[in-house]
């Protein structure tokens, strides 16, 4: 078969069920950030960025009008949600652009939790922008609920493609990586990173809400459960 000379090819990368990360690195590494795409998404830019004991992944969407949205999701070590973020950037000046972050789930008490891997935590929720519809055309159609349950899956849903794509050489670089920043490709040689990726795509979360509850939001309490992905990428 003759090969796509837009894939860089991943040296070391696993070819069989052979485990990347057999043991729990010591995570005491400083922030790192990869940048760069994946063969499923070329045009998509992902960021991910290690930091000791947790990550962030970060992806960029627009529909091509004068808004762009980065949306950011949190992990602890063990592929737990601590946050979920979401960047407006309004283009009308190239020089000066107006840019909004707001908050959209943050865990409670994530920082302090000694049990990383917990099975079900209380959430708190913000409204969800407008903005976030661009994310593909059917998303604004979808409930409040639904929408909720989705954003914290689609980041799971990037690690996955992410640790796939370590795992069959399709990870893409950019072709202009920005001072302090290290192509994505690159990642391969970070066990910390790899670590705590795997362990994301092991799991997946359900969000549900219990409006019986005093302390909860508009729609209710937040609960987030997490259930072995049966779908994880061997």
């Amino acid at each position: 078969m003759e090969k796509d000379p837009n894939i860089l090819e991943v040296e070391g990368a696993a070819n069989s069920n052979e485990e990347i990360t057999a043991s729990k690195p010591a995570l005491t590494s400083l922030l790192r950030r990869y940048v760069g795409t994946t063969a499923q998404h070329p045009k998509t830019q992902i960021v991910v960025k290690p930091s000791y004991n947790h990550f962030f992944i970060s992806r960029y969407y627009t529909d091509h009008s004068s808004v762009k949205i980065k949306m950011s999701w949190r992990f602890n070590e063990e592929g737990r949600l601590d946050l979920i973020d979401c960047k407006t950037i309004w283009r009308g000046s190239r020089n000066n652009p107006a840019e909004q972050i707001s908050n959209i789930i943050t865990v409670f008490n994530f920082q302090n939790r000694k049990d990383k891997d917990w099975s079900n935590s209380r959430a708190l929720y913000h409204i969800i922008s407008k903005d976030v519809d661009v994310i593909n055309q059917s998303f604004r159609f979808h409930s409040l609920q639904s929408k909720y349950n989705s954003l914290a899956r689609f980041g799971h849903g990037i690690a996955k493609e992410i640790w796939c794509a370590i795992r069959n050489k399709s990870l893409l670089g950019l072709f202009f990586v920005k001072e302090g920043d290290k192509s994505l490709t690159e990642i391969i040689n970070d066990n910390e990173a790899k670590y705590m990726l795997e362990r994301t795509t092991r799991v997946l979360p359900c969000i549900s809400f219990d409006d019986s509850s005093e302390f909860g939001g508009y729609l209710g309490d937040m609960i987030i459960d997490y259930r072995k992905d049966n779908f994880y990428p061997q």
